[in-house]
């Protein structure tokens, strides 16, 4: 399937407009994740991810995690939008009361979502976990001749997810035992919800994952285009597991735009 950077630069503003009325409506929630990174959604569920979702519990899927599940409209936007069993009744019920899209992503709970990720790291953990089990089951089935599993997890890890350390215990563990199905994205904004990052954390995380033994990439601030174009690569037979660092992926011009006048139609005080 072929890169559409301009079909993906699209579906990211409209699933950005769709996080923003959905948080609105329920007057809570958290939009920094799902505006920073909605190219990154677009990319994933767009293009990169092998999933079905007619079948999300599909044996053969890759497996996205949302580490960081304060920022679940990123999620429930992008499995509304590439067809999952979410409609937009749904989307309008976020963070209500048995609704299917809670405030923090749940298992069983939602089509798509492969596990429950309240507490900040937890998805990380879960990620590297969910990867283990991806390379027994090939390990177990694969021949030469019938390549049964081949599957990743891409986990999306906030600035605190990275300062729990749970995250850094599994991190630690995937990368000692070569976890090459695993990739995980963080998505370094450099802001925490009550001060910037820089107030309780100087450590280059970056050194930190290629001490663990991961392959390291970084990303540049860009356009829409930009990000769609560095697009998630999966990260093969190489014994290692990819770290992925976003830093400062921030709205862009036009979003920031269109979001403050979504949010002066609104009434807010932008």
């Amino acid at each position: 399937m072929s890169l559409n950077l301009e079909i993906l630069s699209r579906a990211a503003d409209e699933a950005r407009g769709l996080c923003m009325d959905a948080v609105q409506a329920s007057k809570s929630g958290h939009l920094g994740l799902p505006l920073g990174c909605a190219e990154m959604g677009a990319v994933l569920y767009g293009y990169a991810l092998k999933h079905n979702p007619d079948k999300p519990r599909w044996i053969g899927r890759d497996y996205f995690v949302l580490s960081a599940g304060h920022g679940s409209m990123f999620l429930y936007a992008w499995l509304h939008m590439s067809g999952y069993d979410l409609p937009m009744e749904e989307i309008k019920r976020f963070r209500q009361l048995h609704s299917k899209t809670p405030g923090h992503p749940e298992f069983f709970e939602t089509p798509g979502v492969e596990c429950t990720t309240g507490p900040l790291g937890q998805g990380v953990g879960n990620s590297v976990g969910i990867a283990v089990a991806m390379k027994m089951a090939a390990a177990r089935f694969n021949t030469s001749e019938h390549r049964i599993f081949d599957q990743h997890c891409i986990c999306l890890a906030g600035d605190g997810c990275l300062q729990e350390g749970v995250s850094a215990e599994t991190s630690a563990f995937a990368g000692h035992f070569g976890l090459d199905n695993l990739i995980l994205i963080y998505d370094s904004n450099a802001v925490t919800l009550d001060a910037p990052a820089t107030a309780t954390q100087s450590e280059d995380t970056a050194m930190r994952f290629k001490a663990y033994g991961f392959r390291h990439f970084q990303g540049a601030r860009g356009s829409g285009r930009e990000v769609c174009r560095r697009r998630p690569q999966r990260s093969g037979l190489t014994g290692r597991a990819l770290f992925r660092f976003e830093r400062d992926l921030r709205l862009f011009r036009g979003a920031q735009k269109e979001a403050a006048r979504r949010l002066r139609c609104l009434g807010e005080n932008v």
